[in-house]
């Protein structure tokens, strides 16, 4: 039997089973206000279990994709990418045209895409004062953007 997964727009009740997903996958979750969260899609298995998460932050016509992750045993079950259409889907209704990126694991991923390397010292500046670039990422992140 094939699982159904639903994708969905943030609810403040995922808000727990979205950070514990984040913190076990290693994913940064200090920064993570209400705030940024309303920014995050949910995945949710038949039963309403979260099962994966994506975000991104606005910056007038760029975002930053942020947190872009899976349960250990949904993965390779193609959620990684439905949800990655679906945040970019989500950011052109929201006038985003460039979206950026940085990750330590998932360059391949990315690069599968469509996503590009780019020279961190490129990023606009809205993109480069996020704590994700000043802080929380290390300088060893691959920095990726789309066009979307």
């Amino acid at each position: 039997m094939e699982h159904q997964i639903t994708i969905q727009p943030y609810e403040a009740k995922d808000a727990s089973s979205i950070r514990a997903l984040l913190e076990k996958a290693g994913l940064p979750v200090s920064d993570l206000s209400q705030a940024k969260l309303s920014n995050f899609l949910v995945a949710h298995d038949e039963y309403r279990t979260v099962v994966g998460a994506v975000g991104i932050e606005t910056y007038q016509d760029v975002a930053l994709l942020r947190s872009l992750v899976i349960k250990p045993q949904w993965q390779g079950k193609n959620i990684g990418r439905k949800m990655t259409a679906a945040i970019e889907s989500y950011a052109r209704d929201h006038d985003i045209e460039k979206i950026y990126l940085l990750t330590t694991t998932a360059d391949r991923f990315f690069t599968k895409l469509c996503y590009e390397a780019v020279d961190r010292t490129t990023v606009p500046d809205a993109i480069a004062k996020t704590e994700e670039f000043q802080s929380i990422c290390p300088l060893s992140a691959v920095c990726m953007s789309k066009y979307i």
